[in-house]
């Protein structure tokens, strides 16, 4: 007795779907010039400025007190 449930065979595997659908929206497109490819259709929005690097709860050491430690 097998513990697989047998699919019926109309319905095809969720993936096999999804990459048939991948594979029709690929062929609709029409490849883009390079120089459309460089320039973007619209605007970007700015990017945010990057995050400082979270504080350190204890301040780092300077070498020299590193040294007097040791």
């Amino acid at each position: 007795m097998s513990v697989f449930k047998r699919r019926s065979d109309h319905e095809p595997p969720l993936e096999l779907d999804e990459l048939l659908e991948l594979d029709e929206l690929l062929e609709l497109e029409e490849p883009l010039e390079l120089e459309e490819l460089l320039e973007p259709e619209e605007p970007l929005e700015p990017e945010p400025p990057p995050m400082p690097p979270p504080e350190l709860e204890f301040p780092p050491v300077p070498l020299s007190e590193r040294a007097k430690a040791g």
